[in-house]
């Protein structure tokens, strides 16, 4: 009689040894993804009245009525929707912030994945990182406080993207430094 194999008490791939460099990385990729989908919709303000509806984003305006909708442009918007002119000067350096906190978490999340977490500059990102949440929220709320007539109120990209941002600088001030002091 053969003898009978034992049955294996560990899972498909267990036996490799977690990697949390690469975990980081995953997680800070994650936090990029969803800071850039933040960047690039147009709900960080919305307001409804009736059958209309507007979504006010970092890169562009749009209104609907009834199912019909329409982009509008900054240039115009401001004018159209009496926003006041802080408003609309906040967004330009609130997105090239937040173009560079991608830029920033992306990077950490590169060398993460690569195993290079001693070369991540924390200090540096995270400031970067703080910089543009700060004005990201701050354009937000000015945005949200705005118009007398229309109740504008924070939507989810302005969620989405600080939420990342804070994501991104807890994991860089807590998991990043641990692996680098390892």
């Amino acid at each position: 009689m053969q003898p009978t194999s034992q049955p294996s008490s560990t899972v498909l791939g267990a036996d490799r040894a977690a990697n949390p460099a690469q975990t980081v990385g995953i997680l800070l990729a994650v936090c990029a993804l969803a800071l850039a989908i933040g960047m690039f919709t147009r709900s960080w303000g919305t307001a409804s009245e009736g059958r209309a509806e507007i979504a006010i984003g970092l890169v562009g305006i749009e209104g609907c009525h009834g199912g019909d909708c329409r982009a509008l442009e900054w240039s115009r918007a401001g004018r159209t929707l009496d926003l006041p002119g802080d408003v609309t000067g906040l967004r330009i350096p609130a997105l090239l912030l937040a173009i560079a906190a991608l830029g920033a978490v992306g990077t950490a999340a590169g060398l993460a994945l690569s195993g290079r977490v001693r070369s991540i500059p924390v200090k540096p990102l995270v400031g970067v990182i703080a910089t543009a949440a700060g004005l990201l929220t701050l354009w937000t709320l000015r945005l949200a406080t705005s118009d007398r007539d229309v109740d504008i109120g924070p939507g989810f990209s302005a969620f989405l993207a600080v939420g990342a941002l804070v994501a991104a600088s807890a994991l860089l001030r807590t998991k990043v430094r641990a692996l680098a002091a390892a």
